[in-house]
């Protein structure tokens, strides 16, 4: 069964606009995105009821806003709308007293929120201002399917390239980063060979599923020199072993590939070989167990980006931290940069188990100059250790003032640096004695407001780019970083239209979570106009099984306080023996998602590479519940299916 269809009904019930009313001029060229962007227009249409200050809009507000949206290139307008966001963020500024800048912008009385742009001028109300980046920005990450887009971005990914090999980096800079590496991060220290099956795609066409990953993981000279020594512990009887090291077959070639970022441009992705991909995922376990016995733990924590979530947001109170944007960051790691300034006990693995060819769109085959594309796992720890380096390198640069020569000669001196750094962020603490310690996540970087040009000199200096657009210094009021969009002290992040691409008749389980998934983000966030409209589309999709409504917010389901009535139908009673007591409870049949028949032979190594898990749970510390320590189901594997689950 596909997709039907839509209708909203706006103007306080008067009226009724369907997909099938909306057209848009052949000349647009839309192609197959043609049903996709019709549930976009709705969408935006409806958010107009949304506002904060003014739930119904006039009856000519909205036809004007359907025709800008069907009439002009949709992605002109949100082109234009997301470069007025980028205007209003750009243009404020913090006077240090109780009175907010609050520039009028001309750009305002051409909006159908006008009035709530007004209310934001006169007021400064967060909810007003969150609502109105929202509405300009809610088409910027739209899934747009555009293969010229990809050409472009091909001829940028070349551009780098090309940067890169032209790079020659000062000794005394090598030297200094040198040493700050070799003081934050603690030695990788290699414990047992236990690698796994990464979430991504991986180079060879032939594999789509776990299975076929299992079934055909190869090996490759290099990954047998790097990984065969007797000093690793292989495992007794697992998928790691000397005769599956050796056995080779395996190449040693990214695939590049380009999806859509947002309805602008196109990013760059690299599918690495199954086999590298197996071990990139042992080096990242290796390294973040050093990450979490070294220093760099202070500025750095992988799973969290709630700490450069509450320094952008500390930096626009007291404007005390400079939030900083990079192009094209993982790209514009240099492979020589790496080679140069990381411990030894890393290089050897790092670059055993690094593909350096990379296949492109058109079938040539170059040899890189990055160390490592997104895609590869070791990709993201490694923009963490050079870009906190050098937010160290701009620190100790201010401290002595100067920018060039040798700036750091001993771990002693990384040590001076240090104590000169504040990692306790408070009222109390800005523009104190001491800097306040930068923090990274990939890369997302916060500084001290005071050694941000210092930064930015060394990032180009290094070969990266800054986006200045999105960088948020000095007396700026906004500061963004991880996601989220702060604005003196107060959380303004907008939310945006970001369900997935789909086709007529070609809904699948990842467009239905999404769908799940958005609705309750929009009911967080008490924009309900939006959130009732796509109930209703899966609503009108005609499900053989009621949706799923859950009470807690943890559960799969549409986060409700009021439960609605389940039919007798799709109800049971079951029995469950916890601690060997027999309890009954109630259960409802709901539309699920469950795995897929995939129809194929089990794996010989299947056991051995559950054990091998296992024991990597051990190994690494790793509390995984025991459900999850077998093989994960990959989205591509899902499918809609009804599930039974416990009624609330």
């Amino acid at each position: 069964m596909g997709y039907r269809g839509a209708t909203v009904r706006l103007a306080g019930g008067t009226l009724s606009i369907s997909t099938e009313d909306i057209t848009f001029p052949q000349e647009f060229e839309y192609g197959k995105n043609e049903a996709f962007l019709k549930v976009f227009v709705l969408s935006y249409v409806k958010f107009l009821h949304d506002s904060p200050i003014d739930s119904e809009k006039p009856r000519h507000v909205i036809l004007k806003f359907v025709e800008r949206l069907t009439k002009f290139d949709l992605r002109d307008t949100i082109k234009e709308f997301s470069s007025f966001a980028d205007l209003l963020l750009s243009n404020e500024f913090s006077t240090g007293s109780d009175s907010s800048t609050r520039v009028f912008h001309q750009f305002f009385k051409h909006l159908p929120i006008f009035r709530e742009c007004l209310e934001w001028v006169r007021t400064g109300r967060p909810d007003v201002l969150k609502y109105v980046l929202s509405f300009l920005r809610f088409g910027k990450k739209l899934n747009y399917v555009d293969p010229h887009l990809d050409a472009t971005a091909f001829r940028g990914w070349l551009q780098v390239e090309e940067k890169l090999s032209t790079l020659d980096f000062a000794e005394d800079d090598l030297a200094s980063l040198r040493i700050i590496v070799s003081t934050i991060v603690d030695r990788l220290s290699p414990d047992h060979v236990l690698p796994s099956f990464g979430p991504g795609k991986v180079s060879e066409q032939a594999i789509r599923d776990v299975y076929d990953k299992l079934g055909s993981l190869l090996s490759h000279p290099r990954l047998a020199y790097t990984f065969g020594r007797p000093t690793l512990g292989l495992t007794e009887g697992g998928m790691v072993s000397k005769t599956m090291l050796w056995r080779g077959g395996s190449s040693d070639v990214a695939r590049l590939k380009f999806v859509p970022k947002d309805i602008t441009k196109s990013r760059s992705i690299c599918m690495e070989p199954n086999a590298f991909m197996y071990f990139q995922q042992e080096v990242l376990r290796w390294m973040r167990a050093s990450f979490d016995r070294s220093l760099i733990s202070r500025f750095v924590r992988l799973d969290d980006q709630s700490i450069n979530r509450d320094a952008a947001i500390h930096g626009s109170t007291y404007l005390s931290m400079d939030t900083i944007d990079l192009s094209s960051a993982s790209d514009s790691v240099s492979a020589d940069l790496v080679r140069k300034i990381f411990p030894v006990s890393w290089l050897r693995y790092m670059f055993g188990s690094r593909t350096s060819k990379v296949r492109c769109p058109d079938g040539s085959v170059i040899v890189v100059k990055k160390f490592a594309p997104m895609g590869s796992a070791v990709c993201f720890p490694v923009q963490c250790v050079v870009f906190t380096a050098i937010c160290l390198l701009a620190y100790r640069a201010c401290q002595v003032g100067k920018t060039t020569g040798s700036l750091i000669q001993s771990s002693d001196d990384v040590v001076q640096l240090l104590d000169g750094i504040t990692f306790r962020r408070s009222a109390f603490s800005p523009f104190g004695k001491r800097f306040e310690a930068p923090v990274v996540y990939g890369d997302d970087i916060i500084c001290d407001s005071r050694v941000t040009d210092t930064v930015i000199v060394l990032l180009e200096r290094f070969g990266f780019s800054v986006n200045t657009s999105k960088s948020f210094t000095k007396s700026m009021s906004f500061r963004e970083s991880c996601g989220v969009y702060a604005f003196e002290g107060q959380d303004v992040t907008p939310v945006i239209f970001r369900l997935p691409y789909f086709q007529v008749g070609r809904w699948d389980a990842n467009v239905y979570a999404s769908f799940i998934g958005s609705i309750n983000q929009m009911r967080a966030n008490g924009y309900n106009a939006v959130a009732t409209f796509w109930n209703s589309i899966l609503r009108d999709y005609g499900f053989k099984y009621p949706l799923p409504y859950v009470r807690d917010p943890a559960q799969f389901g549409m986060f409700t306080k009021n439960k609605h009535v389940i039919p007798n139908c799709h109800l049971r009673s079951n029995h469950i023996l916890p601690n060997g007591e027999c309890w009954q409870i109630d259960e409802e049949r709901v539309q699920g998602i469950g795995q897929r028949d995939l129809k194929k032979k089990r794996p010989n190594n299947l056991d051995d590479y559950r054990l091998d898990q296992w024991w990597r749970s051990r190994t690494g510390g790793d509390t995984t519940s025991l459900s999850e320590r077998s093989l994960l189901v990959r989205p591509e594997e899902t499918r809609l299916a009804p599930r039974w689950a416990r009624c609330e």
